[in-house]
């Protein structure tokens, strides 16, 4: 594929003379001046035999292997698992191990296992496709206990029948191991994916999480070991992650304080490259380089987290954990896991004690539950599970105190309920109101029934007024976003929904938000200011020179269509350089059809019509049902005035895309532009049926309707979703009108 856009932007920007390949070349380097060659972790053993012994114990060190006899863990003895009406089969052949499945055709045929992906608690297979692909099967190993009800082969969405066209398929794009799972599951990774031929070529330095994911490649560090101690320098020549703080009881507190050191930032920012859901920005991951130098870190989105900040999709760890009191203590990973094993230290029965003082937390008297049982143990009621992959419990790293009320008041869960299934969220707020009357620790009480004035009830309460269209919604949003006893995710995530209040107090609260130190807060305030009329944006400009690499590239779409005939000489080479950094970083991540949408939609904001719709057509050929990009893709045409194809590629959304709400009601509005009424209700009716909670397409629909003279059946479809939002502004004026007629 060849991006025309190049062309343009030489005419437009005619002050700028940067080379896009020299703008890739910097952002690839390396931030470390000893980074040189991987050398591997074996070299490491000799003088850090201690740690490479944990290491070789580890999940890390498993990530992923050849396929043999010592790491296959699943049943090749002609097991057979029947799904989706077929047998699927494992077997072993010419001393390797196979599965007869089906494939991306949709037939039943043979794929030999090329790798094992993870260890415990279960395992998946890589198979070696056309193109360069590994794909994950999604018939996965349960590798527990057989008494844990491990020991069988399970598919991963036991729920659904999936085809070969699919999305979920384990033949299509998201069980692709290049794009989706490579770059955390091997070492010094190098996708090697071309665009025109879309193939990959990939390589690594270590198959698995080696001691230079973390530490950086170590040729120069061997060569500092080898020399005399008298002419060693202070630069070893690899990252250290060392934590030299101490924690320590003071004043009589029940609660140990980190002492003056800081804490080893470079710690978190590389556990946080692999263990948090994010974009990579960079076609390789730098260890200890600055998390939002080099990934866009996804804020507390609904489905991903409940309305209260509690892990709901498999979101991983960071965006949980910059949640807690722990992180804003100044505790990292190191002071709860072991490095390099992984390990908790001293498991879950004792390393919450490292902190917390073990007479005042570790009794019956603080957590209510007979010593030794069930939900005596901090990380029971702190750090509640979520099950993910079918059979891998995930911890919320957020370490909140149960809120039973909030489940009363929305649909999230509470650490009670989690355990004592049979029992109402009645019965637990009766418990935890029971229990805080005459029970405080260093003035908090044991739990709470979710009662206003805490900050966590306050971001959760301002979440689901949001969602439930209340009046009241725009107050909370903005209390939440000043109270700098919020953490910034929390703050941000609520800053970014102030776009939906255009307002001069949105407009202010975007603006300090602005002004403060963390990253996520000032992309957050791009986001809020999206109401900002394009001709008013270029006093933002500025934000191209920001420090951080995530909110600078967030500042593009942003700024990207500003009048250049209107900026001065230095503006529109600042915006320039702006656009040439956004099209470079997001080509760097060509095979991830997200960041296709993301140049389609910039090209869009800059009216360059063709180049859009090759990066939605791109994004397409590695994701065939990617809604956004086939809705997006439809109406590049339309404005293109090919209504044919436009039409062919809603048509294709319908059949196949993911979201069938949306390529439903994209159909329907085609059909209203068309005056062809019957259709239009048809598809925008469905959209309803799929998403019923949706205001927006019950407010089109019903348009619609009272447009093609069904005044009745608008006025019944608005009063229908507004029993589901009750005070939705748009709803309620468009009632008043129904009625006014």
């Amino acid at each position: 594929m060849v991006f025309r856009f190049y062309s343009l932007l030489s005419t437009q920007f005619q002050y700028l003379s940067l080379v896009v390949g020299f703008i890739a070349l910097c952002l690839c380097s390396s931030s470390s001046s000893f980074a040189d060659e991987f050398v591997g972790s074996d070299a490491c053993q000799a003088c850090h035999g201690e740690e490479y012994k944990h290491w070789q114990q580890s999940h890390h060190a498993a990530a992923m292997q050849v396929a043999n006899e010592k790491t296959v863990l699943g049943d090749f003895n002609n097991a057979v698992f029947v799904y989706g009406g077929n047998n699927h089969r494992f077997y072993r052949k010419g001393g390797k191990h196979w599965v007869h499945t089906d494939g991306p055709d949709g037939r039943m045929a043979d794929f030999e296992i090329g790798f094992v992906f993870g260890v415990r608690p279960l395992q998946q297979y890589l198979v070696e496709m056309p193109g360069g692909r590994l794909q994950a099967l999604n018939i996965a190993w349960d590798s527990r206990q057989l008494s844990d009800g491990g020991q069988r082969w399970y598919h991963l969405y036991p729920d659904e029948a999936l085809h070969h066209d699919d999305s979920l398929h384990w033949t299509g794009y998201y069980h692709n191991w290049n794009s989706r799972c490579a770059s955390c599951h091997s070492t010094n990774l190098q996708k090697g994916y071309d665009i025109t031929t879309d193939q990959f070529s990939t390589t690594w330095s270590e198959i698995s999480v080696g001691c230079e994911a973390c530490h950086g490649p170590a040729s120069k560090h061997m060569q500092w070991a080898s020399t005399s101690d008298t002419d060693k320098s202070t630069d070893t020549g690899v990252l250290s992650l060392r934590d030299s703080g101490q924690w320590r009881f003071v004043d009589g507190q029940a609660i140990a304080a980190r002492d003056d050191n800081e804490r080893p930032q470079e710690q978190i920012d590389t556990c946080a490259s692999c263990h948090s859901l994010r974009s990579e920005l960079t076609p390789t991951i730098t260890a200890g380089k600055p998390h939002h130098q080099q990934h866009t870190l996804r804020l507390l989105d609904e489905p991903l987290y409940y309305a209260d900040g509690q892990i709901s999709d498999e979101v991983y760890v960071y965006g949980s954990f910059l949640q807690s009191k722990m992180h804003d203590a100044g505790v990292v990973c190191s002071d709860c896991h072991d490095p390099h094993s992984g390990d908790v230290k001293g498991g879950k029965e004792t390393v919450c004690l490292q902190c917390h003082q073990h007479e005042t937390y570790n009794t019956a008297r603080h957590h209510r539950h007979s010593e030794g049982s069930a939900g005596s143990f901090c990380v029971d009621c702190h750090m509640p599970e979520t099950t993910y992959m079918g059979v891998d419990p995930r911890r919320d790293h957020s370490f909140r105190i149960p809120r039973s009320g909030l489940s009363a008041s929305a649909d999230v869960p509470n650490a009670c309920n989690g355990c004592h299934t049979e029992k109402s969220t009645e019965w637990s707020m009766d418990a935890l109101s029971r229990w805080q009357t005459n029970i405080a620790v260093n003035g908090e009480h044991v739990g709470d029934s979710g009662g206003t004035g805490s900050a966590d009830v306050r971001f959760a309460e301002a979440r689901i007024a949001l969602n439930a269209g209340h009046a009241d919604a725009f107050t909370l949003l903005q209390e939440v976003t000043t109270d700098h006893r919020q953490p910034e995710i929390r703050r941000a995530s609520v800053l970014q929904q102030l776009s939906g209040f255009p307002s001069s107090e949105s407009l202010s609260q975007a603006h300090r938000a602005l002004r403060e130190n963390d990253p996520l807060m000032r992309r957050a305030a791009i986001g809020a200011l999206a109401f900002v009329p394009v001709t008013r944006r270029s006093t933002y400009l500025p934000l191209l020179r920001d420090d951080s690499l995530s909110v600078r590239l967030a500042a593009v779409p942003f700024l990207a269509a500003l009048p250049v005939a209107q900026l001065s000489d230095a503006d529109n080479a600042l915006l320039g350089d702006g656009i040439r950094e956004y099209i470079s970083i997001f080509e760097q991540q060509a095979d991830v059809p997200s960041m296709q949408l993301n140049l389609g939609n910039l090209y869009l904001a800059l009216g360059a019509l063709p180049d859009a719709a090759s990066a939605f057509e791109q994004a397409l050929v590695i994701a065939p049902n990617f809604t956004p990009a086939l809705l997006n893709l439809a109406d590049v045409y339309r404005q293109m005035g090919d209504a044919v194809s436009a039409f062919r590629y809603l048509t294709l959304a319908a059949e196949r895309a993911d979201d069938k709400a949306a390529s439903a009601h994209a159909l329907g509005l085609h059909h209203v532009r068309a005056q062809e009424s019957k259709q239009a209700l048809v598809w925008l009716q469905k959209a309803t049926d799929v998403a019923p909670a949706n205001s927006r397409y019950a407010y089109v629909l019903a348009v619609a309707l009272n447009t093609f003279d069904q005044r009745a059946a608008a006025l019944s479809e608005v009063q229908r979703a507004l029993l589901l939002n009750p005070v939705d502004p748009q709803l309620l004026q468009l009632q008043r009108q129904l009625l006014a007629l």
